[in-house]
C-alpha cells in the first residue's frame, strides 16, 4: 500500500515533536538528581562525572534514533536500533558509587529515628545532677529537650552537676546540634561549616540562653558517638563548659550530608560539607581521645554514672536555677 505523500510529512512531524518529550519520568528524574549531585558534592566529582555524562549521551541518543525509526518505518524501511542503556535507577547508583565517599548513598526507608531524649534527676549523696542521654539530633530537638527540663524543675530546684550522655549517638540534624548547644553556652560561638564552594558560616548562641547558669558538665561518648554529636561535644569543650570527657574514643565524622527524594529513586544523601570547632578547627577522620577511658564491657551502667559524677564532684558548685531560655525557635547571628 503506497502511503500519500502528506501521512509521511504528518509522521515526521510527530517524531519531531516527540523527541522533546522522549524521557520516560526516570530519566528526567536522573537529568535532575544528577544536576544536584554535582551541585552539592564536597568530594571530587570527576569520575561521577564521567558516568552521569556517559549515561546522559546515552538517554539523549536514544530518542534521536526513535525519532529515525519511526520516520523509517513510515517510508516503509527501518533504520538504526535504539540503544541499550542502563536503568536511571542503576546510574543514579553508579553516579554516587563513583563519588568514592562512604555518606553518598540511597537512603532506605525504615522505622523512624529514635529522637527522644532521656531526662531524669539522679542524686549522689545530697547532690543533685542532671542526666541526659540524647540519641539523636532532629528539627526542633532544642525546644522539646528545654520544655522537658521545665516541666520536671521546681522554682526552688538546683542542680549541681549535668552528666550529658552521648554514647550511641550517630548525629542528624546539625542544626538541632547548634541549638542544643546554644541551651549550655551564651553568646559564643557554637562552631562553624564549609562547604564545596568554600561558602559558610559561623553558627553563634544568642545572649542569655542558657538553660542552665554555668553548671559544670561531664559527657559520656563511645566509638559510635558521630558527626552533630561530636559537633555539640567541641562546641562544649571550646567554650570551657566541660569539665570531663569519659568513655572510649569517638567516631571522627566530621562532615555533613544533604539530603533530597527524588520519585523514581527515593532519598539521595551526598556530603555537601565540613564541619569546624568553635576554634575553626576540622576534625574530620580524628576521633576525639576521652581525657577518662571507661571499658563500657566491664562496668555497670550505675558505676558509669557513678563515675561521671566523681569527675564532676571537685567542680560542684551550690547549683544554679533553670536559665531564662526561651520556648521560640533561635534566632542565629
Amino acid at each position: 500500500m503506497r502511503i500519500p505523500q502528506y501521512m509521511k510529512f504528518l509522521v515526521g512531524l510527530s517524531a519531531v515533536l516527540y523527541t522533546p518529550h522522549a524521557f520516560g519520568d526516570s530519566e528526567s528524574d536522573f537529568i535532575a538528581a544528577y544536576k544536584w549531585i554535582m551541585d552539592v558534592a564536597y568530594y571530587d566529582t570527576t569520575a561521577a562525572r564521567n558516568v552521569g555524562e556517559t549515561y546522559l549521551e546515552c538517554i539523549r541518543t536514544r530518542p534521536e534514533l526513535v525519532q529515525q525509526r519511526i520516520v523509517a518505518t513510515a517510508y516503509g524501511a527501518v533504520e538504526g536500533e535504539t540503544p541499550s542503556c542502563s536503568t536511571a535507577k542503576d546510574a543514579i547508583r553508579s553516579v554516587l558509587s563513583a563519588l568514592e565517599e562512604p555518606f553518598a548513598r540511597v537512603l532506605k526507608y525504615g522505622p523512624r529515628s529514635n529522637c527522644t531524649a532521656d531526662i531524669s534527676t539522679r542524686m549522689f549523696g545530697m547532690q543533685r545532677v542532671l542526666y541526659v542521654r540524647l540519641r539523636k539530633f532532629c528539627v526542633g530537638g532544642a525546644k522539646v529537650l528545654a520544655g522537658r527540663v521545665k516541666r520536671m524543675m521546681r522554682p526552688s530546684m538546683r542542680y549541681n552537676g549535668i552528666i550529658l550522655d552521648l554514647r550511641d549517638n550517630p548525629g542528624g540534624d546539625v542544626g538541632a546540634s547548634y541549638r542544643i548547644g546554644s541551651l549550655f553556652v551564651s553568646d559564643a560561638l557554637l562552631g562553624a561549616y564549609r562547604n564545596a564552594k568554600g561558602q559558610g558560616k559561623m553558627m553563634f548562641s544568642p545572649s542569655q540562653n542558657t538553660l542552665l547558669h554555668s553548671v559544670p558538665i561531664a559527657v559520656i561518648v563511645n566509638g559510635t558517638t558521630a558527626s552533630a554529636a561530636e559537633l555539640l561535644l567541641y562546641t562544649l569543650l571550646d567554650n570551657d563548659r566541660v569539665v570531663s570527657v569519659l568513655g572510649t574514643s569517638t567516631f571522627g565524622k566530621g562532615v555533613y550530608q544533604h539530603e533530597r527524594v527524588f520519585q523514581s529513586f527515593g532519598k539521595l544523601q551526598v556530603t555537601a560539607g565540613v564541619l569546624l570547632r568553635p576554634n575553626m578547627e576540622q576534625w574530620h577522620n580524628v576521633p576525639y581521645e576521652p581525657s577518662h577511658r571507661l571499658d563500657f564491657d566491664s562496668i555497670d551502667e550505675d558505676d558509669v554514672l557513678l563515675e561521671a559524677w566523681r569527675l564532676l564532684a571537685p567542680h560542684a558548685q551550690k547549683g544554679d536555677h533553670l536559665g531564662t531560655y526561651r520556648l521560640t525557635d533561635i534566632a542565629f547571628q
